[in-house]
């Protein structure tokens, strides 16, 4: 939020009356919701959305939340200007660590990828990967008893 105000008290002021109107509306958009949305919660968190940063794959995995709530950074990303399948492959491979199961958050630019670009990964990595939805992702951590 950018803060025009000359005068410090006037962007405290501008501020104050910003969070007031947020936390307003938030309260306004509940009360519209369908009964049943007041349920829903987290179940997990796909993070990274892009390039991926440099992490092991204890720092890209973890659990927020009391316990409940996964959390996957991106370890890889395909489809990037520049990128190719082989080097999707490789960024895959060094992200995945030898104890099993491993969960990995791959980051796919639909823009510049086909399936055919995504059948190809699979290929490549071979058996011991599986390409999956974030639901069944999610599920799949879920019970492997983490």
């Amino acid at each position: 939020m950018r803060l025009s105000c000359h005068e410090f008290n006037d962007n405290v002021v501008r501020l104050a009356l910003f969070v007031l109107a947020y936390n307003l509306g938030n309260f306004l958009r509940r009360l519209v919701l369908p009964v049943a949305m007041a349920r829903w919660s987290v179940t997990g968190i796909l993070a990274d959305y892009g390039k991926a940063p440099e992490l092991s794959y204890d720092e890209a995995n973890y659990v927020v939340g009391d316990g409940r709530v996964p959390v996957f950074r991106n370890v890889a990303c395909f489809g990037g200007r520049g990128d190719n399948i082989e080097k999707t492959v490789e960024l895959i491979r060094a992200a995945t660590p030898e104890r099993r199961p491993a969960f990995l958050h791959v980051f796919v630019i639909n823009w510049w990828n086909t399936p055919a670009d995504l059948v190809k990964v699979m290929e490549e990595l071979g058996d011991g990967y599986e390409a999956c939805t974030a639901s069944q992702f999610i599920d799949l951590w879920r019970r492997s008893g983490p």
